[in-house]
């Protein structure tokens, strides 16, 4: 199936691909679901915003139009909860896992059980000592 566009959800404001790297070109690792471009600085101001993910499964619900040429463009019409893990990125620039993008990702509707830990903090995150 070649895949024209992927259009976001509704209110979504990045740019989604399947199978490589937009900004590097690279085919994604089986070993990773996706990652998405959430770092501003002036070599990838270019990059912000992008989502790469390896496969379509991870979009969740989606709607598929045909063009006359064979290519499709998609549709998401419900965010899968990976889709919704990288784009609480892009709402958290510059950060990774913390307790900013932990709530982003509740607000989008994603589940945040599996990333704090039994002492209620956000695995993954680790403060910089002062």
């Amino acid at each position: 199936m070649k895949i024209r566009k992927i259009i976001p959800p509704k209110g979504w404001n990045c740019k989604i691909v399947i199978g490589k790297c937009l900004a590097n070109g690279r085919k994604l690792p089986k070993s990773i679901n996706g990652h998405a471009h959430n770092c501003i600085n002036k070599n990838n101001i270019d990059d912000f915003g992008l989502i790469c993910l390896v496969n379509l499964r991870i979009l969740g619900k989606y709607e598929k139009i045909s063009h006359l040429d064979g290519s499709f463009t998609l549709k998401v019409i419900k965010a899968g909860h990976y889709l919704k893990h990288e784009y609480a990125h892009i709402l958290t620039p510059n950060k990774n896992h913390c307790k900013e993008w932990l709530m982003n990702l509740k607000k989008l509707g994603g589940h945040i059980k599996g990333y704090i830990n039994r002492n209620g903090a956000v695995r993954g995150y680790k403060r910089k000592e002062k």
